[in-house]
């Protein structure tokens, strides 16, 4: 992570660039989080469901 802010954040821009990647750097992290927990919420219903459907229905025959 920090490999990639140090190639965004080159010296040789210019101050309109540098605006951009400001706002770009405050919302890298945020995104980033957003994408890992849309992936970890899609695997966990892909992999995860049927086996936790197994095990309450499980539950409910006790």
């Amino acid at each position: 992570m920090a490999f990639l802010y140090y190639k965004i954040k080159t010296p040789t821009l210019c101050f309109d660039e540098v605006g951009v990647f400001a706002l770009f750097d405050r919302y890298l992290s945020f995104i980033m989080f957003v994408v890992i927990l849309l992936v970890w919420v899609y695997i966990l219903n892909h992999k995860v469901r049927p086996e936790v459907e197994r095990f309450i229905s499980s539950n409910r025959r006790r």
